[in-house]
Order: C-alpha cells, then structure tokens, then sequence
C-alpha cells in the first residue's frame, strides 16, 4: 500500500472551524469526563500491547486460534472495565459466519513403510500436518533427506547436487543453515526467499519429487513446540477461504520424532552437520504413504463487543459506537513462518479502545447516551467482522448517532493524528476538537487520508448512514510487515489519542444536538 497523501482541510472549511471555535474553543469537557481521562495510564497500554502482538497469539489471524485467544482476553477486560453485555444478547461476542478451509482428518493420512513388520501410522495435526500450499494428494513412495532443501549458488550451497529425488519425497529442514550464528539467515540480517515453504516446495517440485515433507529444527525452535512456536503449526489452521498460490505436490509440516523416526538420528546432530555442509542422502528400506486432504467448511467467529448504558431517560436509547479491529495477518507459511505481530496494525487501536473502555465504563462519568465498544474481527479479510455486524446489529443503527473507529494509531509523529471523515460533520468534528484542548490531549489534527477511509471497519458505518471518524496515524515501512512490533510503539500516543477518543465520546454522548447523518 502506498503512503497516504495528507489532505489539508479545505480553506472554506478551516474559516468555518475559526468562526465555530471563537464561540467554544475555550470550553472545557465537563470535570467528571476530564479526571477520567487522566487516568488513562501508560502502564495499562504497555499491558494490553504487549500481550495482544506477542508471539503467544501468532499474529491473531482471523478463524484461528490466536484470534480467538485475544477475544477471549479483550471479553475478560471489558468485564473488568465495567461494562455490560449488550441487553437482550448472550454473551460478549456477536458472532458472523465465513468460508474457511480446513485440514480433512479423516481423509488425511502419514504411514511408514518398512520391509519388515506392519505400516507405523502418524496422527494428523500430532505427528504431522498440511502447509498452506499444499494441494491435496496421495502418494506412495520412497524418501530422500534433503538438507535444508536449498539450491543457492550466490550462497554456495545446493542440496540437490548430488541427489536424485525424482518420484520420491523429499524430507528438508525447515529455513536455513547457520541461523543461530550471529544472524538469521545467509547473509546474517533476515531471512532470504530460501527459508520458505513456498521456495522449498517449488524447487523439490522442479527436481521432480512427488511430495515435501519439512522438519522444524531443534537448534532454532528447541523442545518445546509450544514456546518454540512451529514445531507443528496446527494453529494456522483453519485459513481463509479465498485463492491463495499453490504448489502441485502435496507439502506437509511433520514433528521432529516422525523426522528422527526416519532418519534413525538425533535431529539436533543432523542439523549440526547440515549446517556446515550438505548432507543429502537416500533414507534406504522406507516409502512413505501420504495422503492430504484440504475440505472448505464455515466458522463463526466473534467480534467483541461490551456496552455502557446511557442515564437520560429520552437519549439513552441512542448510542456512539467506539471500535477498533484486533485481527492481523497471522504467520506467514507461506513465506518464512514469521509472526506478523500486528503491534501498530491494530494491536494500538484495540489498546486505545480498551484504555477508553476503561474509564467510561465508570458510573461516576455521567453520560447521557450510551457507548457501544466493538472489538472487530476479520478487517484484515475485507472488513468482514464490522460488515457481518452492520448487517445484524445488537443495537439498531438508526440509534447510534456517531461511529469513531481506531486503526494503527501508535507510530509516526507522537503528537499528530490525521482523522477521515470525509462528510466534514461540524458537530461531530466541534466534539473532536472540544476533547483535543483537554490537558493532556492536545494533538495536532489534519482532515485527511480519506483514500482509506474505505478500507477500515467506520466504512459500513458510514455507508448506513452514521457519521463515522477514522482516526489513523499514517503508514510507516512496518505495515503488513513481521517488523510491526511492540517496542516501536510510542505508548504515550496511544494515550494521548485514547484520551482523545473518550472526550469526544463523552462529548457527543452529552450533547443536545447529534451529528445527524444521511440516514
């Protein structure tokens, strides 16, 4: 994606902020929403970031596991802030269907052949599981260990110089020799296109092997699959169901005791020798009979979703929706099984919308509407979790009066944000401004980045009528990147747009007029 070109808010528009400030700019928010929004603190935002882009939830990809992992802990904060289920609904999670894909364990089959004795069979997601890019297929046939399965003649290094793997599986280590010796990869800074699946796969494809087999190894990931990540990656499973590019032969993840059952070893002391020469050889007396079996199903999955009621008896039916998505890429199979962490994108806008959380949920703020919290699921697939809930809201949307959406506010300049909002609303605009001259706020706002404006969950907002604010800090090179991690977060921006987002919450909750909207 390219970078987002600043708009500048029109000179009619900025003469008309003047004139409407000369009559308010030196208002305050009431003193209830101002102590609230000092007790947004920096050591809840470290907190929520650091637990929502930890390798613990593998990227929080939407259908899987880590996803459902971080709505489960951003429930149990909503509980703790105080707020309640949406009345009349079971639960926090308002949840919308989506095709997915998934491994076919009745039909998906690893057994070893020997001369002597029975087939040795091993268990699907246990002892081995499909790659993303596998295609679905059976194959029987005799194995052949690959080393790392690399042909790289800048590195000088080719496994398949002295071995023939036509019509036979190919066993290979995972990613690449060397890793843990001052660097990650060949040339020492990141990881090149050979640690992939996708390269090994291709390349044993092209030498005319008729499935891949490959091995976490134990010098990188160590013993325990769970703190090592990928010993087996069942959590990447299920995915998406949309094209993804694919390979022809089926390719599988095994665990390191089906890797060491094969090649009657140590797989530690393989790697060692495979990390300073190529050790390919045939693995004599053993076919292996493989099956993969790839099946499209459906999934729920939840957007979260907690709610403050409003105290005035005519506007509490009325309501202003805060979100933020809390989904992001996942791990790269694909590639070289990086963690996309997602700290910016959107772990900093679910903080925000946390922290925000956090203190209105608290009786003691007085607000006349209520506030509706969203934590939204699949943004990252189309805005799929904010398109499921427009088309079943728990409240309806003729009542919600305001939108104010949260994505990647945690980087670029601390004290600037840019805010979408294309429709140039003066009231909801005059809220945003009345909360930014409170002590401890004071951003720097620009109009702008509207080109994206369709690409975050206010959209569907928007598109039914309810003013909606995107509020957006600006991309940076870490966008849809493994690099988007926590430590480059400015935790005191975050704070500083959270408090933000409450004052204006605040005020348009209190307000005698609303922004209307084309509804």
């Amino acid at each position: 994606m390219s970078s987002p070109r600043r708009t500048r808010v029109p000179v009619s528009w900025t003469a008309l902020l003047v004139v409407t400030l000369g009559s308010w700019a030196g208002a305050q928010v009431a003193s209830d929403v101002r102590g609230a929004i000092g007790k947004i603190d920096l050591e809840s935002i470290q907190a929520d970031l650091e637990y929502l882009a930890s390798d613990a939830l593998y990227g929080r990809h939407t259908s899987q596991r880590g996803q459902e992992q971080a709505a489960e802990y951003i429930a149990q904060q909503f509980e703790k802030a105080g707020l309640q289920v949406v009345p009349g609904h079971d639960g926090w999670n308002h949840l919308w269907e989506m095709g997915v894909i998934d491994v076919d364990e009745s039909a998906s089959r690893l057994l070893i052949h020997r001369p002597q004795g029975e087939p040795e069979p091993f268990a699907v997601r246990k002892d081995f599981i499909p790659v993303r890019i596998s295609v679905d297929g059976d194959v029987r046939a005799p194995i052949v260990f690959v080393g790392y399965g690399i042909q790289a003649p800048k590195f000088r290094h080719d496994d398949y110089a002295k071995i023939d793997v036509r019509g036979k599986i190919a066993l290979a280590l995972w990613q690449e020799p060397r890793q843990d010796k001052g660097g990650r990869s060949f040339d020492g800074k990141q990881l090149t296109r050979h640690a992939s699946f996708f390269t090994k796969a291709k390349l044993a494809q092209e030498r005319g092997a008729v499935a891949l087999m490959v091995v976490s190894g134990p010098i990188l990931f160590g013993d325990d699959p769970e703190a090592a990540g990928f010993e087996l990656p069942s959590h990447n499973w299920p995915q998406i169901s949309k094209k993804r590019e694919r390979i022809e032969i089926p390719v599988v993840h095994v665990s390191r005791g089906l890797a060491e059952a094969l090649l009657g070893r140590d797989l530690e002391e393989v790697q060692k020798e495979c990390d300073r020469r190529s050790e390919s050889h045939e693995i004599p007396d053993v076919e292996i009979d493989l099956g993969v079996k790839i099946r499209p199903t459906s999934r729920q999955v939840a957007n979260v979703v907690g709610y403050r009621p409003g105290s005035d008896p005519e506007l509490k039916e009325q309501h202003i929706v805060l979100g933020a998505h809390y989904d992001h890429m996942g791990v790269d199979f694909d590639g070289t099984g990086l963690i996309h962490n997602g700290a910016d994108d959107n772990a900093s806008g679910t903080t925000a919308l946390l922290a925000v959380a956090r203190v209105l949920a608290n009786s003691d703020v007085e607000l006349k509407r209520g506030l509706l919290f969203i934590a939204f699921s699949g943004e990252e697939e189309g805005l799929l979790g904010s398109k499921g809930y427009c088309e079943k809201p728990l409240l309806p949307l003729s009542s919600a009066v305001a939108m104010l959406n949260m994505d990647m506010v945690g980087r670029n300049r601390l004290n600037e944000i840019t805010i979408g909002e294309p429709d140039e609303n003066r009231l909801l605009r005059r809220s945003i401004h009345r909360a930014n001259v409170t002590p401890g706020v004071r951003l720097k706002i620009e109009y702008g980045g509207n080109e994206f404006f369709n690409r975050s969950d206010q959209f569907h907002f928007h598109q039914a009528g309810v003013p909606a604010a995107f509020f957006f800090a600006g991309l940076h090179d870490d966008y849809h990147k493994p690099t988007d991690t926590v430590e480059k977060i400015l935790e005191k921006k975050v704070q500083r747009v959270a408090r933000l987002i409450a004052g204006t919450a605040a005020e348009l909750a209190n307000a005698d007029a609303t922004p209307g909207g084309s509804r």
